[in-house]
């Protein structure tokens, strides 16, 4: 709790700024009835906020004592003009003090009250370390930021100093040690997605960057900007930056998907048993596309809407484990305890009302991320719309959704994709289920070789 403690010698003034700052509630005063219960109270670390008039005879006291206890804490020093460059010299400035001159106006001191209140909610919070893929830090470039790797659920070590030059070696003796992923503190994970939407937005390599894009189109680039994305909306929320990105990953999947007859080839490059959200959602933006295109409905309003869904639709889910659940009956489900599954069957709702918030996304796109748990039979969820009710788009999502979902925990074998395309064949014999499972069978060629995954035909 963000408590302000005050001390004003000077009447007046202790009323002025009392009134101003009776806003915030848990403010405590102290004016002309100074006393030993001041430290008490300093002691026991209750306020993390201190406001004193400089000219009061006990400003240097209360500030000494303020200033040597612990934890730091924020502290506004109010001083008459003609003492503020004398209170500077006294008490020289950090990053917890700052300085009021009384003849400013009342609306520059509540600005700067706002402002360490907003520090001191940053000092409070809990540092986020967030995972950034490989790809994007630069060899032979200094790196502006801390970078650590992850030992355990909450520990983190640190294995690259900030301002350090990151060199080739480096890279290649983290990846010989299967290590996909860095870890930055959340601070710093804000100036990375800002600094890819910059050079993304501008098409620019700008030299020493941290982030290194390939001029070729390739999965592996899409595929770790969702993954950022996912990261970004975990630990910061929705916002430009990652909509930004998430707009040049689309790009990069439509244009791929476009110039590419080789689904087995792009669902192979996706498979990298990273990241099950991130790798499902690319893999099922492919096939859905592939669908589209079998059924010539392949326009750039459809493979948009089904790509933002596939993109977002377990925005609103936590962990990979989560998303892996495709039934509300299933084991899977009744291992996690109910405050999980309360937001696994939410989560359809939650993420469309998540996207809706964002202008410009297609409606389209909304009613997928809302409808892809619902089931052929009715037996899905949040609303139990059977085949009749589920909208053709969201047709082609789900059946390209569970296709990919068993094929993914196979591990893409012919075999098992043989066997998962039979029994949707079997199970889907009405309505438009029937005509894109039907598409799926047609575009989906199983080789001879036991390595060959799928190709279009």
């Amino acid at each position: 709790m963000n408590r302000i403690l005050t001390h004003f010698y000077n009447e007046a003034t202790d009323h002025l700024f009392q009134v101003l700052l009776q806003q915030y509630q848990d403010t405590n005063r102290f004016h002309h009835d100074f006393e030993d219960e001041f430290f008490t109270i300093i002691k026991k670390n209750e306020y993390s906020f201190l406001i004193v008039e400089f000219e009061s005879p006990y400003s240097e006291k209360i500030i000494e004592f303020w200033q040597s206890s612990q934890p730091a804490r924020q502290l506004i020093i109010c001083t008459q003009p003609e003492n503020y460059k004398r209170a500077q010299r006294v008490y020289k400035s950090d990053s917890l003090i700052h300085y009021h001159n009384l003849e400013q106006s009342l609306e520059d001191f509540q600005l700067l009250v706002e402002k360490k209140l907003s520090s001191v909610k940053d000092l409070n919070k809990k540092t986020e370390y967030c995972k950034v893929p490989l790809e994007f830090f630069k060899p032979e470039s200094e790196l502006f930021c801390d970078v650590y790797i992850k030992l355990g659920d909450s520990k983190f070590v640190k294995v690259i100093q900030r301002f350090s030059r990151f060199e080739n070696n480096d890279l290649l003796k983290f990846r010989e040690k299967d290590i996909k992923h860095f870890y930055v503190k959340d601070k710093d994970f804000k100036i990375i997605t800002k600094k890819l939407a910059t050079i993304m937005n501008s098409g620019s390599h700008a030299e020493g960057a941290l982030i290194a894009l390939n001029d070729q189109v390739d999965v592996s680039i899409p595929l770790a900007l969702q993954q950022t994305v996912a990261e970004s909306i975990n630990k910061l929320g929705l916002n430009e930056d990652a909509l930004e990105i998430t707009s040049v990953a689309i790009s990069s999947s439509l244009e791929m998907i476009q110039k590419s007859d080789d689904l087995g080839g792009l669902i192979q490059n996706a498979l990298k048993n990273v990241s099950y959200i991130s790798e499902h959602s690319f893999i099922t933006s492919f096939v859905a596309s592939a669908i589209l295109k079998e059924l010539g409905e392949d326009n750039i309003a459809n493979l948009q809407a089904i790509s933002i869904a596939a993109f977002f639709h377990d925005l609103a889910l936590e962990s990979d484990e989560e998303a892996k659940v495709q039934s509300l009956e299933s084991r899977k489900f009744f291992i996690f305890g109910i405050e999980e599954q309360n937001l696994i069957q939410a989560h359809p709702l939650k993420a469309k009302s998540m996207l809706a918030k964002v202008a410009g996304l297609p409606k389209e796109a909304l009613q997928i991320v809302e409808q892809h748990h619902e089931r052929y039979d009715g037996g899905g969820f949040p609303y139990g719309l059977s085949h009749t009710e589920i909208a053709p788009l969201s047709t082609v999502f789900l059946v390209a959704h569970e296709f990919t979902h068993l094929s993914y925990n196979s591990g893409f074998s012919p075999v098992h994709i043989e066997a998962i395309l039979e029994d949707m064949i079997t199970k889907y014999k009405k309505g438009y289920f029937k005509v894109v499972t039907k598409a799926l069978a047609a575009i989906v060629q199983l080789g001879d070789d036991d390595n060959e995954i799928a190709q279009v035909s």
